[in-house]
Parts: C-alpha cells; structure tokens; sequence
C-alpha cells in the first residue's frame, strides 16, 4: 500500500477512535442523568397515596413541594469537585494522542513556545470539529425522536420559577409577578390539555397541585402586596380545604392581624389532617402562646419536639431547649416567608431563647424587618449575627444584599468581596459574583468608550468584573450572568466573545 494511503488509514482510524471516545462519554452522561431523574420521579411517586381523600399525607416539609429538583446543576457541580472531569480527561488522553501521532505525525518535541502554541491552536480546533461531528451522529435523529411533553412542561415551569426568583431578587417585582402569573397559567391550560393516562404526568400533577398559586400567594405577601397574597390562599382553600400549607399561611396571617377564632380554624384543622406534620403543631403552639392558652401551648409543643426529635433521629440533642430552638427555626422560616409578622416574630424570640445567640434566627430577623420596610433595625440584626459569628459568609452576604438594595454601592462592594475573602462560601456564591460584576463595572463608564481610550486600571477593573460573570456562569448559568460577561468583554475591546456571550444570554 501506498505511504499516502497507509497515513491516511491510520489517520481515518485515529480520528475513529476519538469520535467513538467522545460518544461513549455522552452516553455515560445521558445515562447517569436518566438515572438520576428516573430515582426523583420514582421517590414522587411512591409518596404519592391513591385516595384522594388522604391527600395531606404527602406533605413532610414546606421546601418539599418542588417535584423538580435541579439536579443537573447539582451532579456538575458533584463532578468538579469530586475529580470525574478529571477522569473524563484521562479516557480522552490515549485518543488524542493518537491523533497527534497519525494526523499530525507529530512524534518530536517542538523548537520553540510559539510553534507549540501553534500546533495546539491547530489541534484544539481540529478536535473540536470531530466532537461535533461525534455529537451530531448521536443526535441526529432528535427532531423525529419521541420527546416526552410532560418533560419540556415541567423544565417550562421550572425554569419560569428560576427567572421570577431571579428577578425578585433584582427588586424587579412587576417582573417576578408576571413570571409567577404565567407559571399558574400554562400550568392550569396543561391540567386541561393532557390527557390523565401519562402516568408520570399524574405524579407531576398531583404533587405541584396549588403549588403555583402558593408560591405566588408567598411572593405577594414578601413584597407588601397582602391583599393579592391572602386571595391566592382563600382561592386555594375554596378549591381544596384539606390543602396544608395554605391553612397554615392563611392561619399565620389571621393570627397577625388578630382575626383568632380564623386563625384557631385553620391551623387546628392542619394538625387534624396532619398531626405528624412538626410545622403544623409548631404553628399551632404558638398561636395557643399568643392567645395565652399556656396549658394548650405546652402539650402541643411537647409533642411536637418529640416528633421533631423522631424525625432527626441522627441529630444529637443535648438539651430539650436544643431540639425546640431548632423546631422553632424552621417554624421561622417558613412565617417569614409568608410575612406572618406576629407569629414570626414570637417564633424568632422563641428560637433565640432556646438555641441562645446563633446566627439564623437573626438573619430571619432582619429579613422580617426588611419586609417591614424597617433596614435600620434589619442592620442592627445582622450586625447582632456579626457579633455571634463574624466570619459567617451568609452575615456578610445579607449585609451586601441590603446595602445593594439601598443602594449604598461601595458598602455593598466592600461586604461582597469581604464574602469572597472568607473560607467558607455563601448559600447564594452566583448572587454575589453577579452584583460584584455590576458593581466593578458601573465605575467605568460609558459601555461604548474604546479600549485605547480608557487606564490601565480601569482595563483591570473591567477583566475583574468579567472573572466575576464567569465564575458566576460556572456555577450556575443564567441571562444575567452571562449579559455581564457580554458587557465586560465589550469594555475590553473582546466583541467575538461579547456576540457569543450575548446569544447565550438571550
């Protein structure tokens, strides 16, 4: 055989070997997923009780009500830090070098740093190419493959939840509400289009049934708009009066604004329908606490330590005030969410006298402030938390949070990177890198300025603020994460990154 020919065998073949690399990969992948969302569906679905009657059974804990779970994002973030990518790299490696030795007949070190940077620009690019070749084939039939609609449905929902949340966050509340408003409607038009024989669809159906509308009802009530909120609750319970979450919110509230014999109702019938349910009769002490029903207060909130203690049977308890401050944090979290002022704050109190100082309870604390439109005294309860742990990354993290808010832009700066110094992360790293991105990036001008035009320092602060979006793409990619990344790469003369960036953003 020709030599020509016999290259060109073995660089076919090298090429082969890649591609069949690349695609064995993407299969191990798929199917690590699958089996990830097929074990969530499954634990839905066993939770799930075949009388409509016993629907109340379901419930564990308010956080529990998202069927979907993002789990992708999790297991990504598993494989960095666990060192899969790594290893991914590894059963790479044999077929890259074969295709340097067979494609490139590359066999002896190279003469200088340029012509090796050369040879990798080349070969990256080329590898590149034969991965998407790899990936095309895999996929080439996607169009006419059977795609699940219940699938893209709920990944909708979710991913409207994501942007209302987002938006929340970026004080844009018309906006968050239009999101949530459209989650309770393609979620409403989807229980009158599909058909009730996809059995996951049930499942999916059954378990997020008034979770839309709650959310929404909790969105309203965190941000001064009560009227709206308490309307989604007694919307709800006009559809399904067993509906747990939203008598205990409906509850909370009447206990707020003083409306007792409602609120006695409402959170009595919760712990009826589940009285193995620690929030409920948590909820229910307290409001026998503010009633003065002491006697009441006492029996109930025994036994809903015991069931507490039960239901985290791994935990040690030293003392009973330990298991009880804990069973009253969580009661605070989920009041504070529903902007049960009265209640959250008799709930707090309880916590601090219980666990002493810790760091949560004042958090929550400032939280309920802010939603009162009172951030002095939300300050004065993070500078409290400062005060019990000063290097807890979540104390700084509010205090940036609420500077940002008041628009104190180098105060919210100085908490944000005093954050990034510490050696523990935050609960929301993304937030952080976004609002730092926005915070380097506002002293610099005019995004249309030429980069010959602008200091060296303001050049830096611009590749700064550009690290900031990146990391917070890694982490978790979003519109604003990515929109910054374009921005900065703008300032920096980098327009091929600034139109990538953008088409990802939108």
């Amino acid at each position: 055989m020709p030599g020509n020919l016999l290259h060109q065998k073995r660089a076919e073949k090298a090429d082969e070997g890649f591609r069949d690399q690349i695609h064995q990969i993407v299969k191990n992948l798929v199917y690590e997923y699958q089996g990830a969302m097929r074990g969530i569906v499954e634990n839905a679905a066993a939770t799930v009780t075949t009388e409509a009657g016993n629907t109340a059974n379901y419930i564990t804990e308010f956080n529990d009500f998202d069927i979907v779970h993002p789990k992708a994002l999790e297991d990504e973030q598993k494989r960095k830090k666990s060192g899969a990518y790594f290893n991914l790299k590894e059963q790479l490696k044999s077929s890259v070098v074969n295709v340097v030795r067979e494609r490139y007949r590359k066999k002896s070190a190279f003469s200088s740093q340029t012509e090796l940077q050369l040879f990798l620009s080349e070969l990256y690019v080329y590898l590149l190419d034969q991965m998407h070749v790899s990936i095309h084939t895999i996929f080439k039939n996607v169009d006419s493959a059977f795609i699940d609609p219940t699938v893209l449905r709920t990944a909708d929902l979710v991913m409207l939840k994501k942007f209302a949340d987002q938006s929340e966050l970026d004080n844009e509340i018309s906006i968050a509400a239009t999101y949530h408003q459209e989650r309770i409607a393609k979620y409403e038009d989807c229980l009158q289009t599909w058909q009730v024989g996809i059995q996951i669809f049930i499942i999916l159906c059954f378990l997020q049934k008034y979770k839309f509308r709650f959310d929404y009802g909790t969105f309203c009530m965190r941000n001064m708009q009560s009227s709206k909120g308490v309307e989604c609750f007694k919307e709800i319970l006009s559809r399904n009066s067993k509906h747990v979450p939203s008598l205990l919110a409906y509850g909370s509230i009447c206990t707020s604004t003083e409306r007792y014999e409602e609120a006695r109702v409402c959170l009595v019938t919760a712990v009826e329908l589940q009285p193995k349910y620690v929030l409920a009769q948590t909820i229910l002490g307290l409001f026998y606490e503010i009633t003065g029903e002491d006697v009441e207060s006492e029996r109930i909130l025994e036994e809903a330590t015991q069931l507490y203690r039960n239901s985290n049977a791994n935990e040690s308890f030293g003392e009973e005030n330990t298991a009880l401050g804990g069973m009253m944090l969580k009661a605070s979290e989920f009041l504070v969410a529903v902007h049960a002022m009265q209640i959250a704050d008799c709930a707090l109190s309880n916590s601090l006298l219980k666990m002493g100082h810790s760091v949560a309870p004042y958090l929550l604390l400032a939280q309920l402030e802010i939603q009162r439109g009172d951030p002095i005294v939300a300050v004065e309860n993070i500078k409290s938390a400062m005060q019990v742990r000063q290097d807890d990354p979540n104390v700084w993290a509010a205090l940036g949070h609420l500077q940002f808010k008041q628009r104190v832009w180098g105060e919210a700066q100085n908490s944000y990177e005093t954050v990034l110094s510490l050696p523990h992360d935050p609960t929301n790293l993304p937030l952080i890198y976004i609002r730092l991105g926005f915070l380097y990036l506002r002293t610099l001008g005019c995004i249309t300025k030429k980069v010959i035009e602008r200091t060296y320092s303001e050049i830096e602060l611009a590749k700064k603020a550009k690290t900031m979006y990146i990391r917070a793409c890694e982490i978790e990619p979003s519109s604003s994460s990515w929109l910054g990344v374009a921005k900065a790469s703008i300032m920096l003369g980098q327009f091929d990154e600034a139109e990538d960036s953008l088409s990802v953003s939108i």
